[in-house]
């Protein structure tokens, strides 16, 4: 539209999605996929575990869950690694029950004005009908909104929220996502429409701007120009667990060390017997003058 002042696109692209294999060779493809990507989460630094549901059974690994029973094979991906393997999901599976996309903008205003802006235009809009459409929004105690479009259960259901308060990232603060997920039937004709497509944001950018703009919300991203992608990767398990030593344990274990506890702080930590060993180590290699930086 001529004249129309656009925000910013920070992020889009797909979010999450399931798929399933149900015929025989199918189930075998989608495993070896999500095993695949199990793997790449392992190395990232992520802890492998068992993961049951629904009589799948199988393995969770940061964004992955992968799992079979006897009819079909399940691989569920969320994040960054959604965006990356959607594609070759649409390959192997023979269903697709869920795929979420999303448009992240970076709001001209609060971010939880636009989000309240936003439900008032689609509320207003609701009231024409005799059987109203679900419009909602959810307040949090600590202060964020989302608003919700569609009920839960539905083949499409929207969300609008506060991207930079969901994740905490100083790339997202100030920013606003727009959020569909697509579900059943409509769910594997979308996932199949952006791996065939030659460039999936532009057709995610269209699909959700026609979809929010329908409900009369504002949705004041350019649904035909080139989008700039952002790829988050969230902390692994691995990163996440030393981030935790180091904010909580470290104070504890330094008062303790200055109170002349070093060995019973070892001991606790079970590192008695592995400090032992590398002293053995070194006064050997001292010994020998390995350590010598000079023959």
């Amino acid at each position: 539209m001529p004249g129309q002042t656009f925000l910013e696109t920070v992020d889009v692209g797909v979010d999450y999605f399931t798929v399933t294999g149900t015929t025989q060779s199918s189930r075998q493809k989608v495993w070896n996929f999500g095993m695949d990507i199990v793997a790449q989460e392992k190395h990232r630094g992520n802890i492998r575990r068992l993961w049951n549901w629904k009589c799948y059974q199988g393995f969770n690994c940061g964004a992955v869950q992968v799992g079979t029973r006897d009819d079909s094979a399940i691989v569920r991906v969320a994040g960054g690694l959604a965006r990356e393997h959607y594609r070759k999901a649409y390959e192997v599976c023979t269903n697709c029950s869920r795929v979420d996309a999303q448009v992240t903008v970076r709001a001209d205003r609060d971010p939880q004005k636009l989000i309240h802006a936003e439900y008032n235009r689609a509320l207003k809009w609701s009231e024409g009908f005799d059987r109203k459409p679900a419009v909602d929004i959810h307040l949090s105690n600590n202060g964020s909104a989302t608003a919700y479009f569609n009920k839960r259960v539905s083949d499409r259901f929207g969300r609008i929220y506060d991207k930079g308060h969901q994740s905490q990232l100083p790339v997202m603060e100030g920013c606003v996502r727009y959020e569909i997920e697509f579900k059943n039937d409509v769910a594997m004709h979308h996932l199949k429409s952006l791996a065939t497509s030659e460039s999936p944001h532009q057709t995610i950018a269209r699909d959700l701007s026609q979809f929010f703009k329908f409900r009369h919300c504002q949705a004041k991203w350019n649904p035909a120009g080139r989008q700039t992608l952002v790829l988050q990767m969230p902390a692994a398990d691995r990163e996440r667990q030393l981030q935790w030593i180091a904010k909580s344990v470290r104070p504890t274990v330094e008062r303790l060390i200055a109170d002349g506890e070093l060995q019973r702080v070892l001991d606790c930590l079970g590192l008695s017997e592995f400090t032992f060993k590398r002293l053995v180590k070194l006064d050997h290699q001292l010994r020998t003058g390995r350590l010598q930086k000079e023959a």
